[in-house]
């Protein structure tokens, strides 16, 4: 029988090597971000309880007759993160870039959670 090998891409070895030094609790989640070639997702998790605390997307904070660039679509989303977490209580947070480099709208998104008083 032969044996399949499935090798992993240089983007999942990334991937893991960030999130293996990466851990959210309760009171300082884990902030991942999933970017595409048009939008922008964020999800806030607790890896204690296994649990997603809440879930955003650029969807949302897009009007189809606006017309900005992603980089600002990434900034409303954060400011509307940063409210969500300040509703809920949480002031500290760990960010999970992912694959990413902590360049363009990652950096953006990151910059402006600070700049709304969550420490990261």
């Amino acid at each position: 029988m032969t044996q399949v090998f499935h090798r992993l891409t240089r983007n999942q070895i990334r991937q893991r090597r960030v999130r293996a030094k990466l851990f959210g609790t309760a009171k300082r989640p884990r902030i991942s971000v999933l970017r595409t070639n048009k939008n922008f997702q964020v999800q806030v998790i607790d890896d204690e309880a296994q649990k997603t605390i809440f879930g955003m997307h650029s969807k949302a904070h897009q009007k189809t007759g606006d017309d900005i660039t992603k980089t600002q679509v990434s900034n409303k989303l954060a400011g509307a993160v940063a409210a969500e977490l300040q509703k809920r209580k949480i002031s500290m947070a760990i960010f999970d870039r992912g694959q990413y480099p902590y360049l363009g709208r990652i950096r953006e998104f990151v910059q402006t959670l600070r700049t709304e008083g969550i420490t990261i």
